[in-house]
């Protein structure tokens, strides 16, 4: 410990016997050591496992704050969940979470077909959503922009076709 205080990745306070570490957000690697961090042992691994059973989920993930790594300790975390999920089944799990991090968790569901037609139709939330950082928890991003690009092509076709 006192090794990576001395080169800044640490900082450290003393309080008469009691020593306090904590991580140096000024130092240059503190965005991968928080990224290592929430990856092994933090809110990421704990939603991963929650949904990743859930029955009809395709594509889960967090976006906001959280994965743009802009959140305070009392955030929400915004996850989004595709597919053909039962609320009641998903809620419960959620809930578990919240509970064990201490922090509210949103979850947007779509099914697919519905996330499909808001992507075709341009909506304003899911092409920011889309356009900014997310952290996968089931599924990739491949996946995730194959849906939407399968969506925005089908619409296409569909606008080709009312013009002809």
């Amino acid at each position: 410990m006192d090794a990576l205080v001395r080169v800044g990745i640490l900082k450290k306070r003393v309080d008469g016997r009691r020593s306090y570490i904590k991580a140096n957000e000024e130092s240059p690697i503190f965005t991968e050591l928080r990224g290592l961090v929430e990856k092994t042992s933090g809110i990421v691994p704990m939603l991963r496992a929650s949904v990743k059973r859930v029955k009809g989920l395709k594509i889960a993930f967090i976006y906001g704050s959280l994965a743009r790594s802009e959140e305070a300790a009392e955030s929400d975390v915004d996850v989004m969940v595709l597919g053909n999920v039962s609320t009641m089944e998903l809620s419960p799990k959620l809930r578990a979470v919240e509970v064990a991090v201490g922090r509210q968790i949103n979850p947007t569901v779509f099914s697919l077909d519905e996330f499909a037609k808001k992507v075709s139709a341009k909506n304003h939330f899911l092409r920011t959503v889309l356009r900014n950082k997310k952290i996968m928890l089931v599924g990739t991003e491949d996946e995730l922009e194959s849906i939407a690009r399968r969506a925005e092509d089908s619409h296409a076709q569909v606008e080709q076709a009312g013009t002809r």
